[in-house]
């Protein structure tokens, strides 16, 4: 993890005694389910065996739900400027966010088994998948499997196609029905959260995607964002690729996902920011929604 944190004098750290405190008066459920992930912010949960290794892992997931909380207030910041604070949309999109990385520990668990060998897949769809019967033999709820099994889907590399279509060789933003899935998508990647250790200050911070990208160290820890991708053929249909240093002179538009994510990032902030009501031109959508973000923070 790299420690140097862009300049960015218009972030503050996050108020996590205060959030916490406010979202399980608020969101009782989804604090629940957070508890039941091992991912509680704050708190280390109790050992847990490896179900893709068998051995006993004590990893510190507790900054996973400081992550959590903190693209809660994010989605819930942007969503109030566009929905209003009050709307029950708004309520939805803020449940939806706060348990987005309820199933983390155990991509983590899976990331680590891959790097064993004990695996051969940790990040693709059918991989997060493979919760369902973990959480059913410890005895979770049904109700609760399908909504960790579910979370997060609209974050991460696994999203990005889901929100861009090609049109006559033209690549561009899908804006039906999904200004839920836009808000969610882009606080997690506005929202920067360094890995610690029980106990340690957590200094989470709200960048731009790039900013964010850079401090979170992406060319090291998710080496694969940089080498696979996706494109398009020429009927519009997503095509994925494992490795886009090969030749696909027959695809529109092949880009890495670190591309893809950067590219989202922009046209997500520009579609959110038509939506508020901004008195001037925005020239810079991210660095506006950063800054509002940041100053509409409660400390």
């Amino acid at each position: 993890m790299s420690k140097e944190i862009p300049s960015s004098p218009s972030a503050k750290p996050v108020d996590f005694e205060h959030l916490i405190s406010e979202y399980i008066a608020r969101f009782p459920k989804e604090m629940e389910i957070l508890e039941i992930g091992g991912v509680f912010p704050g708190k280390k949960a109790e050992p847990i065996e490896n179900p893709y290794t068998g051995e006993t892992e004590t990893l510190y997931f507790g900054n996973t739900g400081e992550h959590c909380v903190a693209v809660a207030r994010c989605s819930e910041i942007l969503a109030g400027k566009i929905l209003g604070v009050d709307n029950p949309q708004t309520k939805k999109i803020v449940a939806r966010a706060l348990v987005h990385d309820s199933a983390k520990r155990y991509e983590i668990l899976r990331s680590k088994a891959l790097k064993e060998g004990k695996i051969d897949d940790a990040y693709s769809p059918s991989a997060y998948e493979t919760i369902r019967p973990i959480l059913k033999n410890e005895g979770v709820p049904q109700d609760i499997i399908e909504s960790m099994v579910h979370a997060g889907q609209e974050t991460g590399h696994n999203s990005f196609a889901s929100f861009v279509e090609s049109k006559d060789g033209k690549t561009a933003l899908k804006t039906d029905n999904n200004l839920a899935e836009m808000i969610v998508h882009l606080a997690d990647d506005m929202t920067y959260s360094p890995i610690v250790e029980e106990g340690e200050k957590v200094e989470t911070l709200f960048l731009t995607t790039e900013e964010r990208m850079k401090a979170s160290n992406f060319p090291e820890r998710y080496p694969f964002l940089y080498k696979e991708g996706f494109g398009f053929d020429q009927n519009g249909n997503v095509v994925f690729i494992k490795d886009i240093a090969e030749k696909y002179s027959d695809l529109i538009d092949v880009r890495t996902y670190a591309d893809w994510q950067v590219w989202l990032a922009e046209q997500i902030s520009a579609h959110l920011v038509s939506l508020m009501p901004v008195s001037e031109r925005v020239e810079n959508p991210q660095k506006y929604l950063k800054q509002l973000v940041n100053g509409n923070l409660i400390s």
